[in-house]
């Protein structure tokens, strides 16, 4: 769970970080291996 809250805050500094998504909208995969989660 420290991984996503991690990567919340890296996203509330810098928004534009991840791939393009649908629209305005970008992902952001967190985790590794098998664990993985995706933020839009």
């Amino acid at each position: 769970m420290g991984e996503i809250l991690d990567a919340n805050d890296i996203l509330t500094h810098s928004p534009l970080i991840g791939r393009p998504a649908s629209a305005d909208n970008r992902e952001l995969v967190i985790g590794r291996a098998a664990r993985r989660y995706v933020a839009l």
